[in-house]
């Protein structure tokens, strides 16, 4: 299974900006998201192109092979994630990936539930919680991760919906920018009824 999506900024993000200069900017941002199954492993690629003229206001960090460890909050900064479940059940996993290589991936078992903070990590065993694993790129805006599907529960091992979103950051007033394909309003990249349903 191969897909791409084209990720749409939330209407949300530009409300509240002055700068026409600037909203032009941002509303140029072009984001690829690519979603590969291959023998249960599953890739995720984002291809960002943002203006010449934003890119110092953007927030973004080089891929450092010392950050490739669980961490959480990521997405208090510039995050790449994805969300997997399934059409039949409530269960979900969170994908989290800075940029810079931290990751970390929650488990929950309905709508953001449970409801603690950091949320619960998946775990694989009683003293492993599952990784991804990140692919060496040389484009400054290119980011590809893979995650093993057979650590998923049982119930989302044959999932059936995919939801790759990004949360771009701008310096000024560090202020986040939502993309997803499709996104409630507000922005709620965990509502399940925009997440895209992809089969084999």
């Amino acid at each position: 299974m191969q897909q791409n999506f084209v990720l749409k900024i939330a209407k949300e993000s530009l409300s509240g900006l002055k700068s026409n200069t600037l909203i032009t900017h941002i509303k140029n941002i072009k984001i690829t998201a690519n979603l590969e199954i291959v023998n249960h492993l599953l890739k995720v690629s984002f291809d960002i192109l943002i203006p010449t003229k934003l890119q110092p206001d953007v927030i973004w960090h080089t891929l450092d092979d010392n950050s490739f460890q669980q961490k959480d909050f990521l997405w208090e900064d510039t995050c790449l994630e994805c969300f997997i479940g399934d059409i039949t059940h409530t269960e979900y996993i969170e994908i989290n990936a800075s940029p810079k290589g931290y990751f970390s991936i929650y488990h929950f078992d309905d709508y953001r539930t449970p409801k603690s903070m950091p949320p619960r990590a998946l775990a694989i065993n009683s003293t492993e919680n599952a990784i991804i694993s990140w692919q060496k790129q040389t484009d400054t805006y290119q980011r590809t991760f893979m995650f093993d599907m057979d650590n998923l529960p049982n119930h989302l091992k044959s999932a059936t919906l995919f939801n790759p979103t990004l949360i771009l950051y701008l310096k000024n007033n560090h202020l986040p920018l939502f993309f997803a394909k499709e996104q409630a309003t507000p922005a709620d990249f965990h509502d399940q009824n925009f997440w895209i349903p992809i089969s084999d």
